[in-house]
């Protein structure tokens, strides 16, 4: 029962520790929770497309070496920091957010158009309305409407 026990923990430890955190997860993490990321787990997120400040910040602070982006600004010999760098770096964030919203909005078109438009029958057959006067017993007369 014993040895048992401490297999269970023992896969359990290994589990958690194994498992890699996507680069979106820590993005959105704090300053104090990402100081806990592996470094190639935040290398990762500081290549993918949903960066934040707080990654680049810890990159930066590690020192790791491993943002393409800066990278890339280093190799046309612009100096950090220097408005010409910022205006690459930050030009090159803005190309990746176009492109991946670009994505965002034609995967939710294919899905739109995968999932048909509820709509779209009530806009292709409008309502016939119906309208008649209708006298009362007592002579008053009323309109009544009602759709086809």
């Amino acid at each position: 029962m014993n040895i048992t026990r401490w297999a269970v923990i023992g896969f359990s430890v290994i589990g958690l520790g194994g498992c890699a955190q996507t680069p979106a997860t820590i993005a959105k993490m704090s300053d104090t929770d990402i100081a806990n990321v592996l470094d190639k787990d935040l290398c990762r997120a500081v290549n993918s497309s949903r960066r934040s400040a707080v990654v680049v910040a810890e990159v930066k602070r590690r020192q790791t070496g491993c943002d393409s982006i800066v990278n890339h600004c280093l190799g046309r010999q612009l100096v950090d920091p220097s408005p010409e760098f910022s205006a690459c770096v930050t030009s090159i964030e803005n190309r990746w957010a176009q492109l991946r919203d670009a994505h965002d909005r034609a995967v939710a078109e294919r899905e739109m158009q995968r999932l048909g438009d509820p709509m779209q029958q009530q806009r292709d057959n409008p309502p016939r309305i119906v309208c008649r006067v209708v006298t009362d017993a007592s002579g008053n007369s009323r309109q009544v409407c009602s759709s086809q």
